[in-house]
């Protein structure tokens, strides 16, 4: 085997700290990503949170209120 082909394998701290930075420059983008987006969303936001409180609480009362009618209890 030659020099050349053998595997460069990258030193333990150098891939941690290039795993950190990764992290941490995704945790940035997200962050921008998300104020950016509630800043176009806000005119909407009111209609986006009662929609999906909405979403989630019907189908937990009506399946509250046909065990309510079920259960003699």
């Amino acid at each position: 085997m030659t020099i050349a082909a053998r595997p460069r394998t990258i030193p333990e701290p150098t891939t941690r700290w290039l795993r950190r930075l990764a992290i941490a420059l995704l945790y940035i983008a997200a962050a921008v990503l998300a104020g950016w987006l509630g800043t176009l969303a806000a005119p909407i936001l009111d209609r986006i949170i009662i929609t999906a409180v909405a979403v989630i609480l019907v189908p937990l009362t009506i399946a509250l209120v046909i065990d309510f009618f079920r259960n003699p209890d």
